[in-house]
């Protein structure tokens, strides 16, 4: 009875401990994650994931502001989040201002690109109104989110 008691347990237990299981992640230097990825993205021009990765990778340098970046590493079957740089770390000095400022509109470009090859990609839309707002352009974050949550879009009719 004690050893059914004890599985009845454990088996009601685990899955508690997975939740504050810490997650592998690695060290990875903007340049070079960023050359790379760049390389993709011109050896696949038409590449809508290329250019999100591209984007993201500015997205967290950005959000960051540190070099390397603390990144998760890859595991089969794990999606990563939609805008992987939700917090912002606050620049110290003029220089890494600067840099946090030309990544954040290098990720706009690579997300704009994106865009262009796939409109009604909610990702892409999402991390161009999430981006916008960061780099203080109100007019294209609303528009970029705007309508997506309800399935309303392009060619949407009331009635």
């Amino acid at each position: 009875m004690r050893s059914l008691f004890l599985v009845v347990l454990l088996a009601a237990a685990s899955p508690a401990f997975g939740r504050y299981v810490r997650q592998d992640v690695e060290q990875v230097p903007v340049a070079r994650l960023v050359e790379n990825l760049k390389k993709i993205a011109k050896d696949n021009p038409n590449s809508v994931e290329a250019l999100l990765n591209l984007g993201r990778a500015h997205g967290m340098a950005y959000a960051q502001k540190v070099d390397p970046l603390t990144v998760p590493k890859a595991h089969h079957g794990i999606q990563m989040p939609n805008v992987p740089f939700n917090r912002v770390r606050v620049a110290v000095d003029p220089e890494q201002k600067a840099n946090a400022q030309a990544h954040l509109e290098s990720a706009l470009k690579s997300y704009r690109q994106a865009l262009e090859l796939d409109k009604e990609n909610l990702v892409v839309r999402l991390g161009v109104a999430w981006l916008s707002k960061q780099a203080g352009n109100t007019d294209e974050a609303l528009p970029s989110n705007r309508g997506r949550r309800l399935g309303k879009g392009e060619g949407y009719r009331e009635g």
